[in-house]
């Protein structure tokens, strides 16, 4: 029995929506036959409709065989970066190809911005400052380290894809409005009580969620329970207390999410009456208006009450999710988004360094205040602008990598302070593991 092998060259034709895709049938011995096929591009999913092209058990060999119904949730994103290697998509994962397998992109060639590229087109303010400074040997010395970590070089990006916390299944237009809406309100997960401070916690169908996964996890079981209502822009245009309780409760009955309330309902109706205005009721047009253009994304969405502030953390979080997640991928490799968790971990690494009664009030936990809080973090930017520029890893990859690691660096007892469990942290031995500093407190409605 003769086997066939196919391989996929895809060419993305990104400007009409359209692909086309040509697959390539090798009989062992024989020349290959090449079958063109064409579809309408949905840009959340792509499936295989042509399954008699694809081999009915799988041959030993090197080469990579596409079943029927393979997803291709990561098409484009892993498209948009064709200068350094082809790359073949495989499931909602892609890695370096195996022979004969490549993915270009056609129309839309045009190779975006790096994220050093991105910070210098978005005017990221890099004056120095009397508060902090960057030690940019320290910058050069992680990069290193991370340089020699084939994990950071292998890393997929998050997919985001726990149904548990995003409506996985829906059609890009919904995902887009679920990740507009989560991040348009994903900020403060913190109070301080009895001069210490208090994580947002709660407990949803007696499971106890922390932070942004209690936010991401109420606002799944919302849209579950509401039938879809909870995207409409009419409603959240409209959006009352009562419902934004109803939305958040636990199953105590208490909101952890009632801190900062004023500015997350504000946000809310904003991001509903705007959308109402001028994009059809629908985020995803915001997206798909920018071009794949980042510059110009986080333009349109500094419309938006939620994404308007000057380092761009929640624009580049909503960003992160909508590529990563192929509901629409950006040309521009996005900024790191400096989030509590990115800044601390800035901190214990010794990237930026606060002046004596900076670092006191950090160490004490106490509020900073805003020009505090801002010096802090758009320094920490430059600095991580730095380890991609040195690293030639995207801010994506960054991004994901600091953020998982949060579950590491825990603000009490962080891995790196037990030998046997300090290996788990991936800048272990370079790190300067300054875990005096604690989480960087603000009254905020960004980060």
């Amino acid at each position: 029995m003769q086997h066939r092998i196919p391989a996929l060259r895809l060419l993305l034709h990104l400007s009409q929506r359209d692909l086309t895709w040509t697959v390539y049938t090798r009989y062992r011995g024989r020349p290959a036959i090449a079958e063109d096929h064409t579809a309408r591009f949905e840009p959340h999913l792509v499936r295989t409709a042509y399954e008699a092209t694809l081999a009915p058990s799988p041959p030993k060999t090197d080469e990579t065989v596409l079943r029927p119904g393979t997803e291709f949730g990561h098409l484009l994103n892993a498209a948009r970066d064709p200068r350094d290697r082809p790359v073949c998509v495989c499931g909602r994962r892609y890695r370096r190809p195996p022979p004969m397998t490549t993915i270009q992109t056609v129309g839309s060639t045009k190779r975006g911005l790096s994220t050093v590229q991105l910070a210098r087109q978005l005017g990221i303010d890099t004056r120095p400052s009397s508060l902090v400074e960057i030690d940019w040997r320290q910058v050069d010395a992680l990069s290193r380290h991370i340089a020699q970590d084939r994990a950071f070089a292998e890393f997929e990006p998050a997919a985001w894809e726990d149904d548990q916390f995003w409506n996985v299944g829906d059609a890009a237009s919904k995902r887009s409005q679920f990740f507009a809406i989560g991040n348009s309100i994903n900020f403060r997960f913190w109070s301080i009580e009895d001069g210490r401070m208090r994580p947002a916690t709660g407990t949803l169908d007696g499971t106890s969620y922390r932070g942004a996964m209690y936010m991401w996890r109420a606002l799944r079981r919302a849209l579950q329970k509401s039938n879809g209502n909870l995207l409409r822009a009419e409603y959240l245009a409209q959006l009352t207390e009562n419902d934004f309780d109803v939305i958040f409760s636990d199953d105590e009955g208490s909101n952890p999410l009632s801190i900062a309330r004023g500015d997350r309902i504000a946000n809310l109706r904003d991001l509903g009456t705007r959308l109402l205005r001028a994009w059809d009721g629908e985020f995803l047009n915001v997206a798909e208006a920018s071009d794949r253009s980042l510059v110009r994304f986080a333009d349109l969405s500094r419309t938006f009450r939620a994404f308007d502030d000057p380092i761009y953390k929640l624009t580049m979080v909503n960003a992160i999710l909508h590529s990563g997640s192929g509901v629409y991928a950006f040309a521009d490799e996005p900024l790191p988004a400096i989030d509590y968790h990115l800044l601390k971990q800035a901190l214990r690494q010794g990237l930026i360094r606060p002046a004596h009664e900076l670092a006191d009030k950090l160490m004490r936990g106490l509020l900073l205040s805003a020009s505090e809080a801002l010096d802090l973090r758009r320094l920490a930017l430059e600095a991580l602008v730095g380890v991609s520029e040195r690293t030639h890893l995207s801010g994506e990859i960054l991004d994901n990598k600091y953020w998982l690691n949060r579950l590491k660096c825990r603000d009490r007892d962080p891995v790196c302070l037990d030998a046997a469990t300090a290996h788990e942290c991936p800048f272990f031995g370079t790190c300067t593991q300054a875990t005096d500093f604690e989480l960087p407190l603000e009254l905020t409605r960004y980060y």
